[in-house]
C-alpha cells in the first residue's frame, strides 16, 4: 500500500533520512549538497508535480486562472524544525475553490 501523504518524502528531502531516521546512504558521502529546503521540496510536490503530469498551464501554483486546489495545514513547515515535517497535518482540503473536506486536528 502507497502512503499518499507526501510530508514524509518531503521531510526527507530536507533533511536527508529516511522514515526511521536514518542517513541517506549517500548522504555520508555528499549529504548537504543534496538537501532541499522545504520551499524547493513543497514545489517539488506541487508544481514539479504539474510539470510531470503535464498540468502546469492549470495548476501546481496558486495563480489566478488556475485551479485553487489546495491544503490548509495544522503548521506553517516553513517555520517548523525540519525534522518535524513528518507530523504536519491537514485540516482542510479544497478543490476548485470549495472545501471539500476538514476535521484534520
Amino acid at each position: 500500500v502507497i502512503d499518499p501523504n507526501p510530508w514524509a518524502a518531503i521531510a526527507g528531502a530536507v533533511t536527508r533520512t529516511t522514515r526511521s531516521g536514518e542517513l541517506f546512504p549517500e548522504t555520508a558521502v555528499s549529504g548537504h549538497q543534496r538537501k532541499l529546503t522545504v520551499i524547493e521540496a513543497l514545489g517539488m510536490h506541487t508544481l514539479g508535480g504539474a510539470l510531470a503530469e503535464g498540468t502546469a498551464s492549470f495548476k501546481g501554483t496558486l495563480t489566478p486562472g488556475k485551479l485553487a486546489d489546495m491544503v490548509l495545514l495544522d503548521v506553517d513547515p516553513t517555520r517548523i524544525d525540519a525534522t518535524e515535517l513528518g507530523n504536519v497535518k491537514t485540516v482542510a482540503t479544497i478543490i476548485g475553490g470549495q472545501v471539500v473536506w476538514q476535521g484534520g486536528v
